[in-house]
């Protein structure tokens, strides 16, 4: 019996996101535990930024705006001079900065920005949303076609020609196979295959495939089949 396989390609990507989301998550605890563990130690001091420095990096495409924030505090009646951890769009020569400074080498400091836990938090949001959204969409598929196949719902349409989808594979526009059906209330539908490459149609006007779809109750939600066709 034939059985659709979930698309690697979703789930690959939806995989990739949700991937990207844990390690968002991951830095936030590790930056959070790390601060932590430095604070019980330490003394909260207030520094001023002195300097702003932007630089840039990489090349085309990739090339991203980076900053470095100077700051100079006092401690013990010593002056001192560091790099904060992070950067604000909001940050300006001349504010005022939290730091905290280990007293056995006040060299030593973290700083802390609640900032950039959101800004994390939102992205790990963002990416394990995507992510779970792609491999639900899939999986959910998956499952309802596989019912379509198990219950044998189908019909045979007739195929129509070739239309360019909207994949590009090194630099080649993918086709897609166009199927037609006239429901038993005259209606035309219309199916389209996956996208395949120009040259792998494997269709002649006149064939017919197998098209696994609730034809009366959700024409839009379809799978064509593979190989079943009739000639």
């Amino acid at each position: 019996m034939e059985r659709y396989k979930v698309n690697p390609v979703f789930m690959i990507v939806g995989g990739v996101f949700s991937a990207v989301a844990v390690i968002f998550i991951a830095v936030i605890a590790v930056t959070a535990a790390d601060i932590s563990e430095f604070r019980k130690n330490a003394d909260e001091v207030t520094a001023v930024i002195t300097e702003i420095e932007a630089y840039r990096r990489g090349s085309g495409s990739d090339r991203r705006t980076y900053h470095d924030v100077y700051i100079s505090y006092e401690y013990d009646g010593e002056e001192y001079s560091g790099t904060l951890s992070y950067y604000t769009s909001d940050m300006y020569v001349g504010d005022m900065v939290e730091i905290y400074v280990d007293p056995e080498c006040p060299w030593e400091i973290r700083s802390d920005s609640a900032v950039l836990y959101i800004v994390f938090g939102i992205m790990a949001v963002v990416f394990g949303a995507v992510g779970g959204v792609l491999i639900g969409i899939e999986a959910r598929r998956a499952v309802y076609v596989n019912r379509l196949i198990t219950d044998n719902m189908y019909i045979y349409a007739q195929y129509a020609g070739e239309q360019p989808s909207n994949t590009y594979v090194n630099h080649v526009r993918y086709m897609c196979s166009v199927f037609e059906y006239c429901d038993p209330f005259g209606n035309r539908r219309v199916f389209l295959s996956s996208p395949h490459h120009p040259s792998k149609c494997g269709y002649c006007m006149g064939d017919s495939e197998v098209i696994y779809v609730d034809i009366e109750k959700d024409p839009s939600r379809y799978y064509v089949s593979q190989g079943n066709r009739n000639i």
